[in-house]
């Protein structure tokens, strides 16, 4: 397991699996926290965990090839 708390913007999108523009959107509401130390901007590893914890599991393809929540 990864030791590290704190990770790169460019890091933690990667690690999401999304772009910089929607990283810093979902920092930008709250979804992900990150903290400035000097000009650079950290994310907090512990955030980006509960985020994709907590976002809905896509489980199947449904109608017109659109992804089904299993929360729908």
């Amino acid at each position: 397991m990864n030791s590290r708390t704190t990770m790169s913007v460019k890091d933690a999108a990667s690690r999401v699996g999304v772009g910089l523009t929607t990283l810093y959107k979902l920092m930008a509401t709250g979804q992900i926290t990150a903290k400035k130390v000097g000009a650079r901007t950290l994310v907090l590893v512990e955030s980006i965990d509960a985020f994709l914890a907590d976002s809905p599991a896509f489980t199947s393809r449904g109608a017109y090839g659109r992804g089904v929540r299993d929360d729908a």
